[in-house]
């Protein structure tokens, strides 16, 4: 299966109106409200996939803008790499119980949580690596 990888400017220029439509979608649709309690709930059902949206927008762009400025060669390598990440975090994040483990004391954190946290933290310090190794053989190659 080939992979479909989106040029560098108009996944930034995506990311952009996903987070236009979800800053939209928080400042006037939760002030836009309707006495018909069907309008009301289409409305806010709306509301909250666009501020969804909105949420993972944030660091999609900054991820987008970093490698906006890398070479091709190296943007593609990292997209193939977020793609198979993301869908295999989401995957394993369904899998996991959303309540904690227990323990000694109250938890802070569920388990979901938890692994969210680090699958998160794991992403970027993985995608900094692998930027930077891309990076040095592309770059020690064209020597």
């Amino acid at each position: 299966m080939k992979l479909y990888i989106p040029n560098k400017k108009t996944f930034l220029l995506a990311t952009l109106a996903f987070i236009c439509l979800g800053f939209l979608a928080i400042t006037f649709l939760a002030k836009f409200s309707v006495g018909n309690h069907g309008i009301e709930s289409i409305l806010k059902s709306v509301q909250l996939t666009l501020i969804f949206l909105f949420y993972f927008s944030i660091p999609a762009f900054f991820a987008t803008l970093i490698t906006y400025f890398l070479k091709s060669e190296v943007y593609q390598t990292w997209y193939k790499f977020a793609f198979w990440w993301t869908i295999l975090s989401y995957l394993f994040l369904l899998l996991v119980p959303r309540d904690s483990a227990g323990g000694f004391g109250a938890s802070t954190m569920s388990s979901q949580g938890a692994i969210a946290i680090f699958a998160w933290y794991s992403y970027i310090a993985i995608s900094i690596v692998l930027i930077f190794v891309k990076t040095l053989t592309v770059y020690l190659r064209k020597k």
